[in-house]
């Protein structure tokens, strides 16, 4: 299986040497290493940030003395944020026994009025927009951002979906554009720090007696699509530093949590009914640019486990608009197309909102006759002009299911493999039928959706219901509030990625070069070793309890008295042949830290 080097801890010492797991001779006490669970908020064998004293873990005295919980929900289309003022009797306690607790008394809020929000729009997010003029990075009070960069001039140059810019496993054609001299960090930076003064004047507006409130005065929960990287969420940080939201990149004030699990928080705390018996629970978060998947089991405690390994991919919102786009550009020509975006910005910018309407009030039965500007004429191909006569093109029911079944298809696959997943389980994990399937999200909220979803034969026999939040998009932004709360809510979750560190084990001649030897045992020279193993502790998909740990003992060094060694961590997306047991690596694959 295919190992990448993920971190090297270096103890210096007078003499080094390399961990050596003798499965045949007696163990020798050493110091075992310790590893923590594989989750977004923690790094492994981090030495800036102890595991026991990550915020919201361990006792109330680990927690940060902060006067708001702060859920923000930075989005491929849409992002927002929600709070929590913090009871000042609360403050710097452990909220877990109360707060979590009493959800009636819990009073979560968040932005609706956004600056130069359409009229006939009502959400709780803000278009992940940010417009520079002249194409060149300036301050936040001469940026455009939201609603009203999607309202600019020829002078400004719009970037969005930004987000996607982040992982390296982005489709090429849903990847964003930067332009020249800017970096992404550097973008998200501005829109981040765009989206922090609003929070701010919002909190003034909401609590005026809270004046001069500083970064380590709030606890915030920043939600992440399902398998992004470690490198994503580490800039993701550095972003956040920059716009202020945190003092520090190593700040304990600011918690990851996956989208997903974020919204299942929001469904069990805010649900409009009452959940009982232990149920099991599919969470699907369809948002703009991702889709994901999390399957758990709701215990007496309003306690979620996680029960098989959460899925996702790319079958968002933008997925349709990205056909639609396509059908347009056959329409018009490709040079027509480009004019649009580039020459006639305010047309293209009111296009856009009336597909976006279109889009979310789509249902599966509506025609749009969709007009286009007479300015555009000049650039038709000579094989449209005749077609385009009425510069209008009728965009039938058909055309729109086009756009969406694709995407929808996905969605529906999705769902299907974790019901099959369920149904595989072993013991008394396995479940014949998933009690409540939650459609959450932006895209979660459109009606086509919902109906192809419930409709399906194969979701019908396997979920009891299919339950429809009343904000849908708002699941992830307020679910990461009660994260902040209770980040402990998620008891157990399945590991991502398979975990182990490098160890030698003993030269075999029928696979082994004897100039791969790095050790010989002194008291028996003719025993060799080479480096060319993984002891695995966690394989990917293992239940893994929250802030859990790992030891492993019968590790010995080279030589008495050796007063350090060097333990290199290894990641890997497979399951190891043997489970936590030792891996051979022919050639391990290295990493960035």
């Amino acid at each position: 299986m295919s190992f990448m080097k993920l971190f090297k801890k270096e103890k210096k010492g007078k003499d080094r040497g390399r961990a050596v797991v003798d499965t045949t001779s007696p163990a020798m006490p050493t110091q075992t290493p310790v590893i923590p669970q594989t989750l977004p908020h923690h790094r492994i064998l981090a030495t800036d940030v102890p595991v026991s004293k990550v915020a919201g873990h361990g006792s109330s005295s680990d927690l940060p003395r902060v006067r708001y919980m702060v859920g923000i929900d930075f989005g491929t289309t849409f992002s927002g944020f929600a709070i929590h003022r913090v009871p000042n009797e609360m403050i710097g306690k452990n909220p877990r026994t109360s707060l979590a607790r009493s959800d009636s008394s819990t009073q979560i809020i968040g932005n609706e009025d956004w600056a130069d929000r359409p009229g006939d729009v009502h959400s709780h997010k803000v278009p992940t927009i940010i417009a520079y003029p002249h194409g060149e990075r300036s301050s936040i009070d001469q940026c455009k951002w939201g609603w009203s960069a999607i309202q600019f001039n020829d002078t400004m140059t719009r970037i969005e979906r930004i987000k996607l810019a982040l992982e390296s496993t982005t489709p090429e054609v849903m990847r964003p554009v930067v332009p020249d001299g800017m970096r992404p960090v550097d973008i998200i930076s501005d829109y981040l720090a765009c989206l922090r003064r609003e929070m701010m004047h919002f909190i003034a507006s909401h609590f005026p007696g809270d004046n001069d409130l500083s970064a380590d005065d709030m606890l915030i929960c920043m939600t992440v699509p399902v398998g992004w990287s470690s490198k994503a969420h580490h800039t993701i940080r550095c972003a956040a530093t920059n716009a202020g939201l945190i003092s520090n990149e190593n700040s304990r004030h600011l918690l990851f949590c996956y989208e997903p699990e974020a919204a299942a928080l929001a469904c069990i705390h805010e649900s409009s009914f009452e959940i009982n018996h232990n149920p099991s629970l599919l969470i699907a978060d369809c948002g703009g640019g991702t889709v994901d998947m999390f399957l758990a089991r709701l215990d007496a405690s309003k306690e979620l486990e996680e029960l098989t390994l959460g899925t996702g991919n790319f079958a968002g919102a933008t997925s349709v608009d990205a056909r639609f786009n396509m059908f347009l550009r056959s329409k018009i020509g490709m040079r027509a197309f480009h004019e649009y975006k580039r020459s006639l910005v305010r047309h293209y910018a009111k296009l856009e909102q009336e597909w976006e309407s279109k889009k979310r009030t789509f249902s599966g039965t509506q025609d749009w006759l969709l007009q286009i500007p007479n300015a555009l004429s000049k650039y038709f191909p000579a094989n449209k002009v005749a077609e385009l006569e009425n510069l209008e093109i009728l965009i039938t029911a058909a055309d729109m299911k086009s756009f969406f079944d694709p995407v929808v298809d996905e969605i529906i696959n999705l769902i299907c493999d974790q019901l099959e997943q369920a149904r595989n389980l072993d013991g008394a994990n396995k479940i014949e039928k998933v009690d409540y399937l939650y459609l959450v999200g932006g895209f979660g909220s459109n009606r086509y959706l919902q109906d192809r979803i419930k409709d399906n034969p194969g979701i019908k026999a396997m979920v009891g219901s299919v339950v429809l939040l009343q904000r849908p998009e708002a699941a992830v932004v307020r679910g990461a509030v009660w994260f902040c709360i209770n980040s402990q809510s998620i008891r157990k979750r399945r590991a991502r990625q398979t975990i182990g560190i490098g160890v030698q084990r003993e030269f075999d001649p029928s696979r082994d070069l004897k100039s791969e030897i790095t050790f010989r045992d002194p008291a028996n020279p003719s025993r060799a070793f080479v480096s060319k193993a993984v002891l695995c502790f966690l394989a990917k998909g293992d239940p893994v309890s929250s802030n859990a740990s790992y030891k492993k003992t019968g590790f010995r060094v080279p030589r008495d008295g050796q007063p350090s060694i060097d333990v290199n961590v290894f990641v890997s997306n497979e399951v190891p042949p043997s489970a936590k047991g030792m891996t051979n690596v022919p050639n391990p694959e290295p990493a960035s830290k």
